[in-house]
């Protein structure tokens, strides 16, 4: 290749050994077509001579799925300018039955035994692996079962072994899985035994199952975990104290492990604050409250200034739909209380559809309807 750099003027430059880091690109580039192609072979449960089928299937997926680096198109369009199509796509590694075009008479089988292997260059047509006479040959007509993996019944080899690259199509035959051989049964002597036939040796009793070995490696929390801070607040003691904790309740409470220090003396005092107003959950809890009193009287006000209700007797048979307060502190950006707001609700869970209502619908008013009132205005 030096010779041919030269003839065209390209300066030749290659990295260091052990050095992908000065040559980013084409390493990620590498790691991705890689992990695809491992990721071919463990779903097909295919032996290690297939790994070129694995690389060539990896690089040929990647092509036609966008990237951002092409602003979320694809190879293939980048270079031939059209979008790829997707129809021909199969599960790699799976069953296929191709179409025995030459068959030696008229009860032989019509279509060979085979799996998917890819897709060949420069052919619409499909590569696969005949398990029968285990060679490599491409199809048109196949038929496809995508969830059947031939290879996953057969052990796959060791994976100390030595790799094993194919030379030719002719090396790419299956490996034979070879049985294994049976554990050794140690016989126990058997006393003899008066006017009885002789015994079986009964086998050894299996060995102990070994002990695990437990890390004394003290255990300190990540550091991203540390900058959070939760509210210091005790479980309630419904559950049995424990003897080697001081505080009843939970096993492990949140005050054992969460502090303040790190905040600002202002901070502190914003949470505090903050934790400290508590909102009532009832009306009950909340009459006692002049504040309370005083919002929740502020809230019915503007509910008759604005017509919200018409009074009305309530029809025969029919139950009126109950209501209730809900409670909410408004604070200003600095934490102190700008107002108290209560809201009077109405109960709607409690309808039945068809009984209390036929249709729910909310006003809503459209763009066109602006427009037409905007343009009437102007006019």
């Amino acid at each position: 290749m030096r010779e041919f750099f030269k003839q065209k003027g390209t300066t030749y430059q290659h990295s260091c050994v052990y050095t992908p880091q000065q040559n980013g690109v084409v390493e990620r580039k590498h790691r991705h077509i890689l992990e695809s192609a491992r990721a071919f072979r463990f779903q097909a449960h295919l032996p290690l001579p297939f790994w070129a089928e694995c690389v060539s299937t990896a690089v040929h997926i990647i092509n036609c799925l966008p990237t951002p680096l092409l602003s979320r198109q694809t190879p293939f369009e980048r270079l031939y300018g059209k979008l790829p199509t997707y129809s021909h796509v199969r599960v790699f590694g799976c069953l296929a039955y191709a179409t025995n075009v030459h068959v030696p008479h008229k009860f032989a089988p019509r279509a060979k035994r085979c799996i998917f292997l890819g897709y060949p260059v420069g052919q619409k047509a499909y590569k696969l692996y005949d398990l029968d006479t285990h060679q490599m040959f491409t199809s048109r007509d196949v038929v496809f079962h995508e969830t059947i993996f031939p290879y996953e019944s057969i052990p796959s080899p060791s994976s100390n072994s030595d790799p094993v690259i194919p030379l030719s199509i002719s090396d790419l035959s299956p490996p034979v899985p070879q049985p294994s051989p049976p554990e050794p049964i140690s016989p126990i002597q058997q006393p003899s035994l008066p006017n009885s036939v002789s015994t079986q040796p009964s086998p050894a009793s299996p060995p102990p199952e070994p002990i695990l070995r437990r890390s004394q490696r003290p255990h300190h929390p990540p550091m991203a975990l540390r900058d959070y801070v939760c509210n210091q607040v005790t479980s309630p003691n419904h559950l049995p104290p424990l003897s080697s904790s001081p505080q009843k309740g939970t096993r492990y409470p949140l005050c054992n492990f969460v502090s303040y220090h790190r905040y600002s003396p202002q901070h502190r005092s914003f949470t505090a604050a903050v934790s400290q107003d508590i909102e009532p959950t009832s009306y009950a809890e909340a009459a006692s409250h002049s504040h309370w009193q005083e919002a929740m009287q502020s809230e019915l006000a503007a509910l008759e200034a604005n017509h919200t209700w018409s009074l009305t007797s309530l029809p025969p048979g029919k139950k009126p739909i109950g209501c209730r307060w809900v409670y909410k502190i408004k604070r200003h950006s600095d934490g102190t209380i700008e107002r108290f707001k209560a809201r009077l609700v109405a109960k709607g869970y409690t309808q039945l559809e068809g009984i209390d209502y036929h249709d729910t619908f909310s006003p809503t008013a459209k763009m066109i309807t602006v427009h037409c009132l905007l343009a009437l205005a102007a006019a």
